[in-house]
């Protein structure tokens, strides 16, 4: 069930879209996660989108800016307010607290 929110998370999805996609009403979905997971279907995809930028953060030379959209989020502000209340840091401060481990494409080595 956390498949689908993990894979998806990037994407502009609603409570509603997760459940349609499994198969079960919307419901359903929030009392399964709230049971395995100890927090809510929108908290499991703030924390899959702010994984995301983590790692893409650490892992490439991405203007914040594109990673903001490409981990799922509706601006880099709100990449920012979100990464602060979760990390108590910005991204910029985030990023300079990476190895710097980059290779000339921008990526960091496997």
């Amino acid at each position: 069930m956390i498949y689908p929110v993990w894979n998806q998370s990037h994407r502009n999805l609603s409570v509603h879209d997760i459940a349609r996609e499994l198969g079960i009403q919307r419901r359903t979905l929030s009392r399964h996660f709230l049971s395995a997971r100890g927090r809510n279907v929108l908290e499991e995809l703030t924390a899959c989108r702010v994984a995301r930028a983590q790692r893409m953060l650490r892992g490439t030379r991405l203007p914040v800016k594109r990673i903001a959209y490409a981990a799922g989020f509706s601006s880099p502000t709100h990449l920012a307010v979100v990464f602060r209340r979760e990390l108590g840091t910005t991204p910029q401060e985030y990023r300079k607290g990476g190895s710097g481990d980059f290779n000339d494409a921008g990526k960091a080595p496997l």
